[in-house]
């Protein structure tokens, strides 16, 4: 009787138990469909520079610039490794960022954060996507100069995915501002109408100013073509000293001029750094001139 009671008991706590599974499923699989659907970051959420403590005004009169797709810290050979990128980008004040990951939930540090880190630098993380209830892809960048308030400009996007933004700030060289915007443009419909965008915003800002990062655009873009060959905008690695006819990653400027610039291809990404040391023109400089552009390879060697 004993044993009939409890093999009874045993049964029906089993049967409550599968009933509670098969009503947590449907939620379960809602949840994980709304996990993995990508949705556009916030917008008017602020952009927090963290770690500002580590940042120190400019004693000279050049700053060191660079823009780099890290790619998730993955390398060419597909391997991940953020001590690849911190030597990529040595010695430069400030560098913009491209496929910057986060994480579900925001549980752990997102890459840029986690490169701020490993450098001593400053660091924001400026989402484009959400997913998992965390800000999980996007851009940002590193540095080791103050900068004044950061906003994150939503691009217009038709695909349901793809959410591109650009990255706004300025610093101080010389007691002058320079205004800054950082792009990671899209590669396919939305390009033309982001192009146009992030140029016009280029050109409305006050001089000096940099327009750079991953324009997912080639130099046979009529859009990228015009603003090469416009007088009052200067391309920093042009002509036949970086590969333009194959990459997409571009700086230009206005009010600045490169004293020397490089292109460092050490495999932390599927890109190269490009970057430079620059110094505000004025009005008794003579005209600027392309710089001389210094290869760095893999092996450390620098070819000019």
């Amino acid at each position: 009787m004993v044993q009939h009671m409890l093999k009874e008991q045993l049964q029906n706590q089993e049967w409550w138990q599968n009933k509670y599974l098969w009503a947590a499923i449907p939620v379960l699989t809602w949840g994980v469909i709304q996990g993995v659907d990508r949705q556009p970051a916030d917008p008017v959420t602020p952009i927090v520079l963290k770690n500002q403590d580590r940042c120190e005004p400019l004693e000279r009169e050049s700053v060191r610039l660079g823009t780099f797709n890290i790619h998730g810290f993955k390398g060419r050979d597909g391997v991940a490794d953020i001590l690849r990128t911190e030597k990529s980008l040595a010695e430069l004040d400030l560098v913009v960022l491209q496929e910057a990951h986060g994480t579900p939930f925001d549980i752990w540090q997102d890459d840029v954060t986690e490169l701020g880190e490993q450098m001593q630098m400053a660091s924001c993380f400026a989402a484009t996507e959400e997913r998992y209830w965390g800000e999980s892809f996007g851009n940002g960048l590193v540095t080791k100069i103050p900068l004044n308030q950061i906003w994150r400009i939503p691009l217009q996007g038709t695909q349901g995915r793809k959410f591109r933004n650009a990255l706004v700030t300025c610093f101080e060289l010389e007691g002058e501002r320079v205004n800054l915007i950082s792009v990671h443009l899209d590669k396919r419909q939305d390009q033309a109408t982001q192009l146009e965008a992030v140029i016009e915003l280029f050109r409305s800002v006050s001089a000096p100013a940099i327009l750079l990062g991953d324009f997912n655009a080639r130099v046979d873009n009529l859009q990228i073509s015009a603003l090469i060959h416009a007088d009052d905008v200067d391309e920093v690695i042009s002509g036949d000293q970086h590969p333009s006819d194959k990459g997409v990653d571009w700086i230009f400027t206005r009010g600045l001029r490169a004293r020397q610039a490089e292109v460092r291809e050490l495999g932390a990404s599927d890109h190269p750094v490009l970057c430079g040391e620059f110094e505000i023109i004025r009005e008794d400089d003579p005209a600027t001139t392309p710089v001389q552009v210094t290869h760095v390879l893999p092996d450390g060697s620098r070819v000019n």
